[in-house]
């Protein structure tokens, strides 16, 4: 009966992303999801990838290594594992995977994986640094130190979940990459590639512009503006989008303020949503970069409901 009810319970709540994979096994032990048999042999199955990989460690010199490293060797082999399982849709096709999968071959494809989203991370970097330059911050431009390090200094062998970068620069919405080693450092990477592409659909001057009024509003520079530019500009497109001005400029009138205050406050996030998904159709023969932005838009739109309600657009919005 108990475990009925831990199946029920934990059924209605996804598995964090983070440490996934024995966030995976814990929850199959509470619930019988996997026989208790296949979660031994799948922890026999850790044990000896640890002791291999301590093996090659010491290349053969010793079958000891320290606790410390052990377990270093072993959340690294974790984050192989979720690698794979976390290409899966959901929590019963991973339980489906490592219970019926041999354990090597679900190892030997993670660290296919975590390769290849290493040269994947170095690749989106290399395309949105530069595209970066002419809106350039100190924020941004920090980045390329920690950049330096991650290609020189990553192991995926020994340390693939090592947190090897600061994300010091911000997304749009907030947010915020939980996973650590090359599957974090993909995740950030890829997401500042598609907002430097956002910032390429609208003309260099309109978004400086957006930026030095900003950095004025602040009284700073505009190489100190500590937030997602992104962010900032795509806030003056929703808002432009929705009061039918002309989004390319990116600016924002007092009366189109009022126009959305009147159209949106004590009114339904959901309707700000639908109608800001909207104007987000302008961007869809992009896949990537729609497929993004639809995932921060929730965030955004937050913000923007809150702002309307609390009667503090103009904070939220450059007006002209």
């Amino acid at each position: 009966m108990r475990a009925e009810l831990i199946t029920e319970k934990s059924a209605l709540l996804p598995l964090p992303r983070v440490e996934y994979t024995m966030e995976l096994l814990c929850r199959a032990a509470e619930t019988g999801s996997i026989p208790d048999s296949r979660l031994i042999e799948i922890r026999n199955g850790l044990q000896k990838a640890v002791q291999e990989r301590a093996n090659m460690y010491t290349a053969g010199r010793s079958n000891t290594v320290t606790a410390e490293q052990a377990k270093a060797f072993y959340s690294s082999i974790l984050h192989q594992l979720d690698a794979v399982l976390l290409l899966l849709p959901d929590d019963t096709a991973a339980t489906e995977m490592i219970q019926q999968r041999p354990l090597e071959e679900l190892l030997q494809a993670g660290q296919q994986r975590i390769l290849a989203l290493f040269e994947q991370a170095k690749t989106d970097f290399r395309a949105a640094y530069p595209a970066m330059e002419p809106f350039m911050t100190r924020h941004f431009q920090e980045l390329l130190k920690s950049f330096t390090v991650f290609c020189t200094r990553y192991d995926a062998r020994f340390h693939a979940d090592t947190k090897i970068i600061d994300y010091i620069y911000p997304l749009i919405g907030g947010k915020r990459i939980m996973q650590r080693g090359v599957l974090g450092v993909a995740a950030y990477y890829a997401a500042l590639r598609r907002e430097c592409e956002f910032l390429q659909c609208f003309s260099q001057q309109s978004v400086l512009d957006v930026m030095k009024r900003h950095a004025s509003r602040y009284l700073m520079a505009v190489s100190s503006i500590p937030d997602s530019v992104a962010e900032l500009v795509l806030r003056q497109y929703l808002a432009a989008s929705l009061t039918d001005l002309d989004a390319d400029s990116l600016c924002v009138s007092d009366d189109a303020a009022e126009r959305l205050i009147a159209d949106y406050a004590g009114h339904p996030e959901a309707e700000l949503r639908l109608d800001a998904e909207m104007t987000l159709s302008r961007f869809s023969d992009q896949a990537a970069l729609f497929a993004y932005l639809k995932e921060t838009l929730p965030a955004v739109v937050k913000s923007m409901q809150h702002s309307i309600d609390a009667g503090q657009l103009n904070h939220w919005l450059l007006l002209n």
